[in-house]
């Protein structure tokens, strides 16, 4: 009667022990696949990312050029006309100021 009760509970210990190589084995399969998943979405996500800074760029810089344009048409109705010659100003090294004594 004692082996049997033994021959029971090793086939328990043996039945528990499949049991969690397989609930293991599942659970590191199901990870693995959402890990993929995972990253496949990471890259769709950065790519659509790129494609949309590279949208809002062109757009603002189709903004800043109307806007450049709407404000020269401003700028003419006020009586303001766009300088041709242009007048820089520079510093030499002999305008500076020496102090003596």
């Amino acid at each position: 009667m004692n082996k049997v009760q033994i021959s029971q509970h090793a086939y328990k210990q043996v039945g528990a022990a499949l049991f969690l190589m397989i609930l293991f084995a599942v659970s590191y399969l199901y990870f693995l696949n959402r890990s993929v998943v995972h990253v496949v979405m990471r890259k769709e996500a950065d790519r659509s990312q790129s494609e949309l800074q590279a949208e809002i760029a062109n757009l603002e810089s189709q903004y800043i050029a109307a806007q450049h344009k709407v404000a020269s048409q401003i700028a003419s109705l006020d009586g303001y006309q766009k300088e041709v010659a242009k007048t820089f100003v520079s510093r030499t090294d002999t305008d500076t100021l020496v102090r003596a004594n």
